[in-house]
This record gives C-alpha cells, sequence and structure tokens, in this order.
C-alpha cells in the first residue's frame, strides 16, 4: 500500500458519516482497479478528457488494491483512521517511515515524469532553498 485517496471535509457536517456511505454507494465502482474505473464524477460533473501523457491520465490510471482494503503503514500495522479514505493505492512503499503526505505527492509526480523519461525535469526546491535536482 502506498497512498490512500482521502475523504475529506474542511468541517465535517453533522451527516458525515451518511455522506460517506452514501459516496460508497453512489460513487465507487468495486470492479474498478484503477481511479478512473472506480471513481465516478459527483451528479453534474463529469472527468474532462486527458492527454494520455498528462499527469491527470498518469493519476486516473494508477492501479488499486481491492476495495475495501485497509490502509497499512510502513510497518504494516493498520492506520488508526481506516473510515478516512475511499480507495488505496496499490504501490510498494518500503519498510521505513519515509513518505509523508508531501512525499507521496513528490513521489507520485517524479515517477510520473519517469516514465515519460523526463529525468531532468525531476527537481524540487526544498523549504531552505536547495534546488534538488535528480540528475545531479
Amino acid at each position: 500500500m502506498l497512498l490512500a485517496v482521502m475523504a475529506c471535509s474542511a468541517s465535517p457536517s453533522p451527516s458525515y458519516e451518511a455522506d460517506i456511505k452514501r459516496v460508497e454507494v453512489t460513487r465507487i465502482f468495486a470492479q474498478g482497479k484503477t481511479l478512473e474505473t472506480r471513481l465516478a464524477p459527483l451528479d453534474g460533473f463529469h472527468r474532462t478528457i486527458a492527454d494520455t501523457n498528462s499527469f491527470a491520465h498518469y493519476l486516473r490510471q494508477l492501479p488499486l488494491k481491492p476495495h475495501g482494503s485497509e490502509v497499512l503503514l510502513y510497518n504494516g500495522s493498520k492506520k488508526w483512521n481506516q473510515d478516512a479514505h475511499v480507495t488505496v493505492v496499490d504501490m510498494e512503499i518500503g519498510k521505513k517511515n519515509l513518505q509523508q503526505c508531501a512525499d507521496a505527492c513528490i513521489r507520485l509526480w517524479a515517477e510520473y515524469l519517469w516514465k515519460l523519461g523526463r529525468y531532468a525535469e525531476i527537481q524540487f526546491l526544498l523549504t531552505n532553498g536547495f534546488k534538488m535536482e535528480y540528475t545531479k
């Protein structure tokens, strides 16, 4: 397990639990094996067409664990809040506590660029101003 697609709300409504159950019933196709085939857009919305080389397309094609899978931490233990995710991306995260929220996003962006062979674009600016470039 690498990532959990989170069901988040800035300020949960009193019906938060009911809202989550509704999402599970009406928006999730348990047989879907990618984000695109598992999660349906909300009523009144549609997916835009994404170029096959776009980051949106890459994310939509991420492989998922089976519907109902638990979120596991790097050490194999269960994440404390199993009600905060909708689905789980099927990617290896290793055996050390090296990936938090932002790290997972950075990894996805870097792996997307890697897949396209755009190695020189794999670079990140650290909070101290240091430019961390993959090619160096």
